[in-house]
């Protein structure tokens, strides 16, 4: 019981032995107002909720990692009776968070007015956060009585990787390539474009990043590159997949380093090589998507729309379904 409440109770108590104890005219008719205008308050206080309206609403629904962004709370109140006190109940998850988060938000809103409240954050990791409103709890004007009205509001917010554009020095990106960050990272697969494969030798420096064997450098842990019999370029495939093996693996830093090393490889490989394909598997439906990239808009586009198909487990069929996938030509295509 909050304390409003409790020093009510006690005021009318004490006032109503007054009251009678002196039976003074002007006494009773004020002590008898301080008493039921409160309680009216709190008696059409639930018919009020109806009345009072809740949304969310992002200042972006796509934020880069590390970056601060906001959330806008509006409440409405339509009616011609102050409800001067409440709070909002919001809760947070990212997809990888087993837990939601829970934020409590004061307001005060008074009669045919509307109060927009800010909710500043900082979007940690890249993923997939969806925010909700679960309910409001809203208290008269003396703050004695209170009423819950449940909302249905949801926002989601895709953080994408940061990625400095400075490609500059390529033995840079290298470098980091040789030191295995980017095998493991993210690129499942580099299939390749079309020519007919000579053989398979250790990557020497100047070698063309999108001949390596991402698969085959992972499963040995050296960098391996692709030779071919005719030099004729063609477009290439990038594979990406947000599988993990065990429930011990997925975490924040998998999943950043994991889409992070992937956007890095796909920006680098558009400004060094030119347009390519990316193929992306959506665990919830198993389901692969293709899109062609040409510009740094669509790739962006396409980082999206790989963040948004989550994450999921590794199955046994899904090296199957890929070859399967890249061989039989019918491809769905996004477009970016």
């Amino acid at each position: 019981m909050s304390k409003n409440r409790i020093a009510y109770i006690l005021f009318v108590v004490i006032g109503l032995y007054l009251a009678i104890l002196y039976n003074k005219y002007p006494s009773v008719v004020v002590l008898w107002l301080f008493f039921l205008v409160p309680l009216l308050s709190g008696i059409f206080l639930p018919f009020w909720k109806r009345f009072l309206s809740v949304s969310i609403a992002l200042d972006n629904e796509v934020e880069q990692q590390k970056k601060k962004g906001a959330m806008w709370i509006t409440i409405e109140n339509k009616t011609i009776f102050p409800i001067l006190h409440g709070t909002c109940y919001l809760t947070y998850q990212h997809e990888m968070d087993q837990t939601e988060r829970k934020v409590k938000i004061a307001f005060s809103v008074n009669a045919r007015a509307k109060e927009k409240i800010q909710v500043p954050f900082c979007c940690d990791h890249c993923g997939v956060i969806r925010f909700r409103m679960e309910k409001v709890r809203m208290l008269d004007y003396f703050g004695i009585f209170a009423s819950t009205k449940k909302i249905q509001e949801e926002a989601i917010l895709v953080v994408l990787p940061q990625i400095e554009e400075n490609f500059e020095e390529q033995k840079d990106f290298e470098q980091q390539v040789q030191q295995g960050e980017a095998i493991m990272g993210g690129l499942d697969l580099y299939a390749g474009n079309g020519e007919e494969q000579r053989d398979i030798r250790e990557y020497r420096p100047g070698d063309s990043l999108k001949r390596i064997h991402w698969k085959l450098s992972a499963k040995r842990n050296q960098l391996m590159t692709r030779e071919y019999e005719d030099t004729q370029e063609q477009e290439d495939i990038l594979v990406f997949s947000a599988l993990y093996e065990n429930a011990s693996e997925v975490d924040y830093t998998w999943y950043d380093r994991r889409i992070h090393t992937f956007a890095e490889i796909t920006l680098q490989k558009l400004i060094t090589d030119g347009p390519y394909e990316v193929i992306w598997l959506q665990p919830r439906n198993r389901q692969f998507c293709t899109a062609k990239v040409d510009r740094e808009e669509q790739l962006y586009c396409v980082w999206e729309q790989i963040v948004r198909a989550g994450i999921g487990k590794n199955y046994p069929e899904y090296e199957a379904e890929l070859q399967y996938y890249l061989q039989s030509g019918q491809k769905n295509r996004v477009s970016g």
